[in-house]
């Protein structure tokens, strides 16, 4: 799977150890004989149509990223079942530390529920003290929100210079209602069932429709700065 979130296909080009991408865009899949008899992923390289590397871990993570100039990104992650990134390290070896905290609560059926949570990302120097930038630590801060489908939730996005990203959401079934950005722009979710029917964007009064077709939705639609009157009509 790619970071796009696509999936890409290989078949075996020369032997079982030279595979190509099936749409031939280039990228190829080289294989070694711990990959073949054991499943062991950390020998795995995948070559790009832009002359990067990628190298797995025994486990099929990303383990370091290598451009055509040697520059290479090297990913360590925090255990052995590698579910979390410790650091991410950039060609200049600055290092950006990913830090977690376990937040642990009851949930309605009365079970207990542990879940680890992003709660920022730091970069530091070679040195290991905390970049900075205008006076401000590079450093993005996460905050959450308990809902009452026993979700935790994404609630704020803090970024060095002190701006923030805000995510609402519905209390009663915990859908996403609203994200306002740094500038104060929202963007509000409606939603026929589970569906997001359509998107409003109060900067530019435009509503905009997802791709799942729908009979219904309402006729009028409410926002900070206006009501707009809509035919009922289907949207796909």
């Amino acid at each position: 799977e790619t970071f796009d979130g696509s999936t890409m296909k290989f078949i075996p080009k020369e032997g079982q150890y030279i595979w190509e991408d099936v749409n031939e865009q280039g990228y190829t899949l080289t294989l070694d004989s711990k990959a073949i008899n054991n499943g062991n992923f950390s020998d795995v390289t995948i070559s790009t149509p832009e002359d990067l590397t990628y190298k797995f871990t025994a486990k099929g993570k990303v383990k370091t990223i290598k451009d055509k100039n040697e520059n290479t990104i090297e990913i360590v992650y925090t255990s052995s079942n590698e579910n979390n990134i410790q650091y991410v390290q950039d060609g200049l070896e600055r290092k950006y530390y990913f830090n977690y905290e376990t937040v642990s609560y009851t949930n309605s059926n009365g079970s207990p529920v542990s879940i680890n949570t992003l709660t920022s990302i730091e970069a530091k120097t070679v040195e290991n003290t905390t970049i900075q930038l205008g006076g401000n630590d590079v450093k993005v801060t996460y905050e959450y929100v308990m809902l009452p489908n026993d979700h935790i939730a994404l609630s704020k996005v803090i970024y060095p210079d002190g701006e923030n990203v805000q995510y609402n959401y519905d209390q009663t079934n915990g859908y996403l209602t609203e994200i306002i950005d740094v500038d104060g722009r929202k963007l509000s979710f409606n939603y026929l069932g589970e569906v997001p029917v359509y998107l409003y964007d109060n900067t530019t009064s435009t509503i905009i429709t997802n791709d799942v077709e729908v009979d219904h939705y309402p006729s009028v639609v409410s926002t900070e700065e206006e009501v707009i009157n809509i035919d009922d009509r289907i949207y796909s």
